[in-house]
């Protein structure tokens, strides 16, 4: 009879409540997930144009004659996993806007003139044979400290620049 069902509706009625309470707390994990994801995201293209802004930067210190050029060969062998003693002694872009934690760093090493650049698998053109080429190396942090991106450019230049009589070696402050 009626009495008997009675405890099969409030039977029925936990187990879609208990059912549905799952598929909320799912949901809630999903879209916990997603923001992770879109955070990493974001603190990794932070990077990327901190690093991108870190290259423009050196390569225009190259053209007026600013900053140091390191030869080529003479950083430590790992240098780039280095950020405690490597990077921070790069050169530094206070001008980045973005909002990471640490500025955009970089490095300047000069290979030499076309001809010695091409000996690196850097083959220039024959116009640009004769002119100094540069391997720039930008480091850059994200909103995340974990985060980093390191982006490498061979900078041939037009003209006007740092030629090897300027270049020094690293670790010799000279």
């Amino acid at each position: 009879g009626p009495a008997s069902q009675q405890g099969a509706v409030l039977l029925t009625g936990l187990v879609l409540l208990f059912v549905v309470t799952l598929f909320g707390v799912s949901g809630m994990q999903s879209i916990t997930l997603d923001e992770r994801i879109v955070s990493n995201m974001q603190s990794a293209t932070l990077a990327f144009h901190g690093a991108e802004a870190g290259l423009s930067n050196c390569e225009a210190n190259v053209q007026a004659q600013v900053g140091k050029v390191y030869g080529y060969g003479s950083f430590p062998a790992g240098w780039w996993e280095d950020e405690a003693n490597f990077w921070n002694s790069a050169g530094e872009l206070t001008n980045f806007v973005g909002e990471v934690v640490a500025p955009p760093r970089c490095v300047i090493e000069y290979i030499g003139d076309g001809a010695a650049s091409a000996e690196l698998n850097y083959a220039p053109t024959n116009e640009a044979s004769s002119r100094p080429t540069y391997r720039v190396t930008a480091f850059s942090k994200g909103a995340d400290p974990a985060t980093e991106a390191i982006l490498e450019s061979v900078f041939i230049c037009p003209g006007g620049c740092v030629t090897g009589a300027e270049v020094e070696q690293y670790g010799t402050g000279s």
